[in-house]
C-alpha cells in the first residue's frame, strides 16, 4: 500500500476500520523488526512533501515513524493511511511554519477517539442487524 492508496480509504472510512488488513505489529512479525517504521517513514515523507511548510528531516521522519510504530503497533495500515489521508485533508488542522511531529501525534490521539466512536457505531450497527 503506497501513499496514493489513501483516498480508498478516506472514501470508504468502514473499510479502513473493519477490513482485514494487516497491523503494523504483524508487518513486524512477518517481515522483520523495522518494516513497520520503514513503511511509516513512506507515509510521513509523503505527508512532509504534501506541505509548503518547513520540512521535517530524515532525522525526525524516521524516529517518528518509530515512535508510531512501537506506540500504534496495534493499528493496521489501512487506518494509517487513512490518518494520513485526513491529515493532509486538513481533518486534524493546519501545520502553521513546520511539519511538527508534535502535530503529528496530537493529531493522532484525535483520530485514536475518532476511531474508538467509529468502532462502537460499526457493532451498534451490527448488532441491530443481527
Amino acid at each position: 500500500m503506497t501513499p496514493d492508496t489513501q483516498l480508498l480509504f478516506v472514501k470508504d472510512e468502514r473499510k479502513a476500520y473493519r477490513g482485514k488488513y494487516a497491523t503494523m505489529d504483524l508487518l513486524d512479525e512477518a517481515y522483520g523488526i523495522g518494516a513497520a517504521r520503514a513503511w511509516l517513514v513512506i507515509e510521513i515523507a509523503d505527508l512532509n512533501a504534501f506541505t509548503s511548510s518547513r520540512r521535517m528531516d530524515d532525522r525526525q521522519m524516521a524516529s517518528l515513524a518509530g515512535k508510531l510504530a512501537a506506540e500504534y503497533g496495534q493499528l493496521k495500515y489501512s487506518e494509517f493511511l487513512l490518518f494520513f489521508g485526513k491529515m493532509k485533508s486538513g481533518t486534524y488542522g493546519k501545520f502553521y511554519g513546520s511539519v511538527d511531529p508534535m502535530a503529528i501525534t496530537c493529531s493522532l490521539l484525535d483520530f485514536m477517539r475518532e476511531r474508538q466512536q467509529k468502532l462502537n457505531e460499526y457493532a451498534n450497527e451490527d448488532y441491530m442487524r443481527r
